[in-house]
């Protein structure tokens, strides 16, 4: 530590993204692992060199397309890892740059932002590019092209639009995490609906059959 930079030690997530507002943190560690019955497998990772290392534009969007591809409060996409995902987004950073739109407002522009990251998951090499803009579109050209079963198959549009709900709510929650009384809203209005003991739960929309239904 000197007069004017700072090296600190964190246990933290979404360092990567929190870590170029530090203007004044020279070096930033992150504690990961713990302590086995054999082995001590704690170890820092240097948080400033990674960041280095990535493009900012994947650092700006880094929160929002972690919530969008599984966290402790929204889904994953079946068969689709977090190693995908990076790799996907590494590749060409500036192609996805409105997933910030999942930050800000305007919900229609954050839902085609994650849908045209969603379907290039699915379809990496956009042999069906005219069907990524309705992911049910994507879901039958992909299944009656490459005989993919339904759990490796993008969700359909209604379920889809209710999972970037949240991911937006969650993608909020966290970029405001450095203001004192950040108005975010409430996750009623962002895919989620209140159940029994005041405790929340997903909200699916109407189109989908319900559990009760009778199959005639």
């Amino acid at each position: 530590m000197t007069k004017h930079h700072w090296k600190c030690q964190q246990q933290c997530c979404q360092l990567e993204h929190f870590y170029p507002m530090l203007k004044n943190t020279k070096e930033l560690w992150v504690q990961t692992g713990s302590i086995g019955s054999l082995k001590d497998n704690r170890r820092f990772i240097p948080v400033h060199d990674i960041v280095s290392s990535i493009d900012p534009v994947v650092t700006g969007i880094l929160p929002v397309v972690h919530a969008l591809s599984r966290c402790d409060s929204t889904s994953s996409f079946f068969g689709i890892g977090k190693k995908s995902v990076f790799n996907l987004l590494r590749l060409k950073p500036s192609r996805f740059s409105n997933l910030v739109a999942l930050t800000q407002d305007d919900v229609d522009s954050a839902v085609v932002a994650a849908r045209e990251f969603v379907a290039a998951l699915y379809d990496s090499k956009y042999k069906f590019k005219k069907c990524h803009n309705d992911l049910n579109l994507l879901r039958h050209q992909l299944a009656i092209n490459k005989d993919k079963s339904l759990i490796k198959l993008p969700p359909c549009e209604s379920v889809f639009k209710q999972h970037v709900l949240r991911a937006i709510w969650q993608s909020k929650v966290w970029v405001s995490a450095n203001l004192a009384n950040p108005n975010n809203g409430s996750p009623c209005a962002f895919g989620w609906k209140t159940a029994q003991h005041d405790k929340l739960e997903p909200s699916v929309s109407a189109d989908i059959a319900d559990d009760t239904d009778e199959i005639s």
